[in-house]
């Protein structure tokens, strides 16, 4: 206590030398503020000044009657009145504006003393006061003395301290120790054991009576949770042999029965009574003949017994009543050290599985003769694209083996240009939908040559709905997709000439035309009329004629490029479709085929047929709505070209 007294003595000690010490300051401010008014208004700032430089100055200030600020130790408040400066009463300041007395102030807590006097400046040069009056203020801040007296003083008394607290502290860490701390851990663990919590134990640490209180506590809590535990186990062990679907026997070394459960009972046909303490053979009776169980070296019930290894298997018992059934056994030795004092007897009858076994061999077998009967091709394949299965029809598809075909995924098998749509197809169809519509593609035979084929995908998934496999039907469609060709090729072609009939070349005139409208690409049109056919068939035979027909398109076919096409019209009219070429090129091209034919005549057998041909060139322009629009002007311009003596070429406007 002698430490805190001390504090508050040299704090009260300070304050007051600090009151004393601003009332002189403000009675030395108040002469300052007279004199250099009445002389020399320097000595005011000087004063302030002064008065600033003791540590304990917070601020200096002079003032005059309207409370406007005349000198001060910050230098910002000058001009400002007394209303505007943070923190000054107004009421202090009007009080010792009305007389002599100094008005004093004093925050103990923040540690701050003020002091104001009013001061009155002479009227005259005589020594009587006047009415002029203003107000000197001081404030002392004490913190920094405050804190530095408290640390001398802490310093000073620091020793008789650190024993005081070091002495308290430990007086209370033995009283917890020995004393506070046993007796809660007493009462602690007796509500746990309350509440039948056994597991918790008392440290040994105290002494006397409470140390053999808490041993003797320990070795009771520990009895009662080993015999708790024990009627548990036993409780625990009860309730699940009597809720087990599955027969539980436990047998001596000796072979008799211990404990059974209401499952085995009730397979096996026996009471409780019948069987508890009835010998091995008694209880459990099997398929076997020649005795009532089975021979001593063949059962694993005295296998396990003898030797202490476990068993599993499947076998087949009869019951009380004579009935065979099929069981799934496993016999479990039990052990006390090495030695094998018993056994448990585990079993389950699997007359449903046995059932489910044969049904589901019956029809795999059918799934089997079905599977390799199929005239379509079948694959089965995983989520990864690896084959599964496949029948003999999809196996002579792609001439390879079964086994074969198991060592490759859909990919290997496939064309490389076909992955990425197949992939997408899984995605955006077969999972979502769990089938596909059908679709082609291509198959790599082994020997290597690319097929076409038609599939149906189908998706398959597990008992938890997770997609596992995908199988398909394939068949093989070359000759279809061969008869399409030649359907295609007759529906397009003249069967005379070999080169595009009227309806393809019509549809490859709006290709083009869509593709100027598009990208402004150009395209010309020529057309082609031979001059005085009919005077070749009249003359020679149509025979003849055709070969005309023959020689010309072998001509064109000379000077074509490969984008170019060539198409009869009609009887002896042709076209020219001329793909990015304008109509001065078209022209040219024209004019040197026109000069071709007529240097090339036609031979037939000893014949010779010399003929000229007439051209009429047009170029797509963007007001071509049609076709119809392009050949009208191709028309027009070949009909100049015959009217102005045939043999030649003409462009249209």
């Amino acid at each position: 206590m002698s430490l805190f007294s001390g504090l508050e003595a040299r704090h009260a000690q300070l304050l007051e030398q600090g009151r004393s010490d601003c009332r002189q300051a403000v009675s030395h401010l108040v002469v300052a503020a007279e004199h250099g008014l009445a002389h020399d208004i320097n000595l005011l700032a000087e004063e302030t000044a002064r008065l600033s430089t003791d540590p304990r100055s917070a601020d200096v200030a002079i003032f005059n009657s309207q409370g406007e600020i005349l000198a001060a130790s910050n230098s910002a408040w000058l001009g400002q009145k007394v209303s505007r400066l943070p923190s000054y009463a107004v009421a202090q300041f009007n009080q010792a504006l009305q007389g002599r007395m100094l008005v004093q102030s004093g925050n103990a807590d923040a540690h701050v003393i003020t002091a104001m006097m009013s001061y009155a400046l002479p009227q005259r040069q005589a020594e009587l006061r006047g009415l002029e009056r203003g107000v000197a203020y001081v404030a002392f801040d004490l913190s920094d003395a405050v804190k530095e007296a408290r640390g001398h003083e802490l310093a000073e008394r620091l020793p008789e301290l650190v024993v005081f607290l070091l002495s308290a502290a430990l007086l209370a860490f033995l009283l917890h120790r020995l004393v506070t701390h046993p007796l809660q851990s007493l009462e602690r663990a007796a509500r746990a054991v309350a509440a039948g919590d056994f597991a918790g134990r008392l440290e040994i640490g105290a002494v006397g009576e409470i140390q053999g209180l808490s041993r003797a506590f320990n070795q009771m809590s520990e009895q009662l949770a080993e015999r708790i535990a024990q009627a548990e186990r036993l409780a625990l062990r009860d309730e699940l042999l009597e809720s087990l679907g599955e027969g539980v026997c436990g047998l001596d070394a000796e072979g008799r029965c211990t404990f059974i459960n209401p499952a085995a009972l009730a397979m096996l046909g026996w009471t409780r009574a019948q069987a508890v303490g009835g010998e091995r053979q008694q209880v459990f009776r099997c398929h076997q003949a020649g005795c009532p169980a089975c021979a001593n070296d063949n059962c694993p019930i005295v296998l396990t017994l003898r030797d202490g290894q476990q068993r599993d298997c499947d076998e087949q018992f009869i019951n009380s009543a004579g009935a065979r059934f099929p069981v799934h056994l496993t016999v479990t030795p039990i052990r006390q050290g090495d030695k094998t004092t018993g056994a448990v007897v585990a079993f389950r009858d699997i007359s449903e599985r046995k059932r489910s076994e044969r049904a589901l061999a019956e029809s795999e077998a059918k799934y089997r003769r079905l599977h390799e009967s199929m005239t379509e091709a079948f694959v089965m394949v995983n989520m990864g694209g690896h084959i599964l299965e496949s029948n003999r029809a999809y196996q002579a598809m792609l001439g390879y083996t079964a086994e074969e075909l198991k060592q490759f995924t859909y990919l290997d098998l496939t064309p490389e240009k076909w992955h990425f749509e197949g992939a997408r197809l899984v995605v955006d169809r077969i999972v979502p939908l769990g089938y596909s519509d059908v679709y082609e593609k291509e198959y790599r035979h082994k020997d290597g040559h690319v097929f076409p084929v038609e599939l149906r995908t189908f998706l398959l998934r597990d008992e938890h709905g997770v997609a596992n496999a995908m199988w398909s039907i394939v068949c093989d469609i070359t000759k279809r997709k061969q008869v399409e060709a030649e359907m295609l090729h007759l529906a397009t072609t003249d069967p005379l000439t070999g080169v595009a009939n009227r309806r393809r070349f019509l549809d490859q005139m709006e290709m083009e035309l869509a593709r100027f409208q598009r990208y402004g690409e150009p395209t010309s049109l020529l057309i082609i009329d031979i001059d005085y056919f009919k005077r070749v068939n009249d003359s020679y035979g149509h025979a003849v004629g055709d070969s005309v027909l023959c020689h010309l398109t072998s001509l064109a076919n000379a000077l074509l490029r490969r984008n170019d096409l060539f198409g009869r019209l009609g009887g002896e009219e042709f076209g020219i479709l001329l793909p990015a070429t304008r109509a001065d090129g078209a022209a040219e091209f024209a004019e040197r085929f026109r000069q071709y034919v007529s240097d090339n005549p036609a031979r037939s057998g000893q014949t010779c047929v010399a003929f000229t041909i007439s051209i009429g060139v047009t170029e797509v322009n963007m007001g071509d709505e049609h076709p119809d629009h392009v050949l009208a002007r191709a028309d027009t311009a070949l009909y100049r070209a015959k009217e102005s003596g045939r043999n030649r070429v003409e462009v249209a406007a």
